[in-house]
């Protein structure tokens, strides 16, 4: 009795593990093969490879910068304004690279403070940034924004912060400052928070940092 090879309609083709989406042969709908980077069983559905491990693949980044503890030296991060306002944002810089998990969704600059959205990685994020800082001149606002791809949607997260400077309030570190909220994000979207002021001239102190993406829906 001969046996009968199914058609290429009744049966798909499995690639076995890979580092990467494979391209050869040309995938189809219902393809799959393991993925040994993100460890997820990847398939092929509507022209896209995709995730079929179930639930949110987890992923997430995180920023930070922190003066210390305990008598630490450290340098305090600093930046003086030179313009005003939303139209001179000056994006926090030289932070470090904390918790990164789930590449290529999620991967972080610390040199320029940047988180950016990996090649599988769109969705939905929930995105939480804390700081805590004093300004040198009082009574000033001071605006604090998440920016997209270089610019400051008018939807997504913004907060303005009026803090006095470190001479007139009583030790303005321990009065953190945070934005929270959920942004979609397509690939290849950079995120990085940045501020303003309303005044020239100013010069802002950081004590502490936290940024954060947790992907939290496809």
């Amino acid at each position: 009795m001969a046996i009968i090879r199914p058609s290429k309609s009744e049966y798909h083709n499995y690639y076995g593990e890979l580092a990467a989406n494979p391209t050869a042969p040309t995938a189809t709908n219902g393809d799959l093969y393991y993925n040994t980077v993100s460890n997820v069983l990847m398939g092929y559905i509507n022209g896209v490879w995709v995730s079929l491990s179930g639930g949110v693949q987890e992923s997430y980044a995180e920023l930070y910068y922190s003066f210390g503890q305990c008598g630490s030296t450290g340098t305090v991060k600093s930046i003086a304004f030179t313009g005003v306002c939303s139209g001179n944002p000056v994006a926090l810089t030289a932070l470090t690279a904390g918790q990164v998990k789930g590449a290529p969704f999620v991967t972080v600059n610390a040199a320029n403070g940047s988180i950016t959205i990996g090649a599988s990685g769109a969705g939905r994020y929930l995105v939480t940034v804390t700081v805590t800082i004093s300004i040198s001149v009082a009574n000033i606002w001071t605006y604090f924004a998440l920016r997209r791809n270089g610019a400051i949607p008018a939807n997504v997260l913004n907060i303005q912060m009026g803090i006095n400077n470190l001479a007139t309030d009583i030790d303005p570190r321990y009065n953190p400052q945070s934005i929270s909220g959920i942004v979609n994000a397509a690939a290849g979207d950079v995120f990085d928070i940045v501020l303003t002021t309303s005044n020239a001239g100013n010069i802002v102190r950081f004590w502490y940092v936290n940024f954060s993406m947790v992907r939290i829906g496809a």
